[in-house]
């Protein structure tokens, strides 16, 4: 998913301010293919009961969180799930921001 945002927020203004319709359609291609991989990611999660990031990469590579580390990854994600999201949204929004400013200061109208 973080890629894919990344992308979506470096490419978003550009696309449309060169390309009109055209770069709407590669931008909404872009959001489908993020959104299909997320949905596969949180289908994997779900499959086997992880939310972390320590849970997740502990499966992909073969090992196992012991019982306090299972413990203290359940107890840290209500408060860092909230957390996550805002920073996540809020350097999507600066990246995008980012990327108006220069393609504005480059191509005036």
């Amino acid at each position: 998913m973080g890629a894919g945002m990344f992308l979506i927020a470096m490419t978003g203004y550009p696309l449309f301010y060169f390309w009109d319709n055209l770069g709407i359609a590669i931008v909404v291609i872009e959001a489908v293919v993020t959104t299909y991989f997320t949905f596969r990611v949180e289908a994997f999660k779900k499959k086997y009961d992880r939310k972390t990031y320590r849970q997740l990469s502990a499966i992909v590579e073969g090992k196992t969180l012991d019982k306090i580390q299972e413990i203290e990854e359940k107890a840290k994600y209500p408060y860092q799930h909230p957390l996550i999201v805002l920073v996540t949204v809020g350097v999507f929004v600066a990246i995008m921001l980012l990327s108006i400013l220069i393609i504005q200061f480059l191509f005036p109208n």
